[in-house]
């Protein structure tokens, strides 16, 4: 509950100082994004996640940030 009350903070913040939304930036391309996933995944630094996330994971994280939910 109060994860989702400081995530409604942020997009509160986000839009009174006016930072755009990805979906609202021309170069931020959907297609690239499975190529994002699997780079993601496949970085040294992954395995310093708290926890574990495949390329699947990582897809689902930058589709939820690109669409806002």
């Amino acid at each position: 509950e109060l994860a989702l009350a400081g995530v409604e903070k942020v997009k509160e913040l986000n839009a009174k100082v006016k930072i755009p939304k990805l979906i609202e930036l021309d170069y931020i391309k959907e297609e690239n994004f499975r190529a994002i996933a699997e780079r993601s995944a496949e970085n040294a630094l992954s395995q310093d996640n708290a926890r574990d996330i495949d390329a699947d994971g990582y897809m689902s994280v930058i589709l939820k940030a690109y669409r806002g939910n």
